[in-house]
């Protein structure tokens, strides 16, 4: 099979960040992969955003209004897709090589038999990076952790289509998204190669972690989780909103900082400062 039949959509939300698009736009658009198109879901930006989307007129699909948040602008690029796969890009998301997409596909020689081709993350946390794989793919332990991570997941179509991001859950859809379809038996396939960067030091997640935590307890509810994993969460809680409060007295913010940087040092994080890493992108 000729896997460049497959076409790929690649879905980039944004909403003011006229300091990211273009590169988020250059670094889709150098893609060699032979057939994908770019979708921008803006939202209703002020900042300048939308003036430099436009400048790429006729090379991408865009579209700008307000939405409800980042799931709602997922769902509007899912149904203005035309792929058989999608892929979903925060602005300030970054494929690794211009070779990104065109060496996950080129290896697999029938993607039509999988809902998901799961990649690797290379993550950065503000002070050096790290490559991440999808450690809690497997169906027996979607309730411990994030099972696929969405910058770096390819998904077929048809299936998202009829199964869009749950808007009650602000902060944790994907999660809900991904559980529910690996308790439903999809078929995925894993392709340990990083193919993404994604900066969690700043983000949804990072600046909402609270509310993610509110979120993951009601969707492990509802899905039957053990009681002992939801007792686990209550407590990350608890202990979350203590070291907020420590967090913000200054000087003990500085501290974590440099503990941060030399923590990661020494668990396996490569120092490297944000300007000169997204200079070494496409």
């Amino acid at each position: 099979m000729n896997t460049s039949s497959c076409k790929i959509s690649v879905i980039t939300v944004v909403y003011n960040s006229v300091r990211n698009i273009k590169k988020s736009i250059d670094n889709t658009l150098c893609q060699s992969y032979p057939n994908f198109e770019l979708i921008i879901v803006d939202g209703g930006s002020t900042d300048g955003t939308v003036d430099i989307i436009k400048q790429y007129e006729g090379k991408l699909k865009y579209i700008s209004e307000k939405d409800k948040g980042i799931y709602d602008a997922m769902n509007k690029g899912i149904k203005m897709a035309s792929g058989e796969w999608v892929i979903m890009h925060n602005c300030g998301d970054y494929f690794l090589k211009e070779t990104s997409i065109e060496d996950v596909f080129k290896q697999i020689p029938n993607p039509n038999e999988y809902t998901f081709i799961a990649c690797n993350l290379l993550v950065f946390n503000g002070t050096g990076t790290k490559e991440i794989e999808p450690k809690y793919i497997h169906t027996n332990n979607v309730f411990k952790g994030m099972p696929l991570h969405h910058p770096a997941t390819f998904i077929k179509r048809d299936w998202h289509i009829n199964h869009l991001y749950d808007l009650s859950y602000r902060n944790s859809a994907d999660y809900n998204f991904f559980a529910t379809s690996l308790l439903a038996n999809r078929k995925f396939i894993h392709m340990g190669i990083p193919i993404v960067l994604f900066d969690a030091s700043e983000g949804t997640t990072t600046v909402y972690y609270e509310q993610t935590i509110l979120d993951n307890i009601k969707i492990l509810s509802a899905l039957g989780a053990e009681k002992k994993i939801i007792k686990d969460l209550q407590i990350l809680l608890f202990k979350t909103r203590i070291i907020k409060f420590i967090k913000s007295m200054p000087i003990v913010n500085s501290i974590l900082r440099y503990r941060r940087k030399y923590k990661s040092k020494n668990n396996g994080w490569t120092i490297i400062d944000k300007e000169t890493l997204l200079n070494n992108l496409p």
